[in-house]
């Protein structure tokens, strides 16, 4: 994978929130209760391990995973993306491991694409849903 022209810390910055913002928010799609909870001190914590892993990512770096170090990488030849399809990429997975905390399917919303350029955050909220920008903000 090679490295892409990213956004400036701050765009990361939020892009990491709006992810940690989502965690263990997700409806059971068959209405029962969510199996994730996290405490707020592990949203912390994930938002900062998911900054880390985030930038790495943009540089170019491939992510070994320590509960799954002989998975093949399935999204992060995608060197401007971090993605949920209906379970979490290996940045989020990474970020996960940092933050000392299990991450699956119903840990955050599915179908969620966020792609990042040098000038802009944007982020797709599901299943066909439009592109918008969350960084930088307007």
């Amino acid at each position: 994978m090679s490295k892409v022209i990213a956004p400036p810390r701050e765009g990361i910055a939020v892009a990491a929130a709006w992810w940690a913002s989502r965690l263990g928010t997700v409806p059971d799609d068959m209405s029962a209760p969510n199996p994730d909870r996290y405490s707020a001190e592990e949203i912390e914590r994930f938002r900062l391990a998911l900054e880390t892993a985030i930038a790495a990512h943009l540089r170019g770096e491939v992510p070994v995973l320590l509960a799954h170090p002989n998975r093949a990488v399935r999204y992060s030849n995608h060197g401007d993306v971090v993605y949920f399809d209906y379970d979490p990429d290996d940045t989020l997975c990474a970020a996960a491991e940092a933050a000392g905390i299990t991450i699956g399917w119903t840990s955050l919303p599915r179908k969620i694409t966020m792609i990042f350029r040098e000038s802009e955050v944007t982020v797709s909220d599901g299943y066909g849903a439009p592109y918008v920008a969350i960084w930088p903000a307007g």
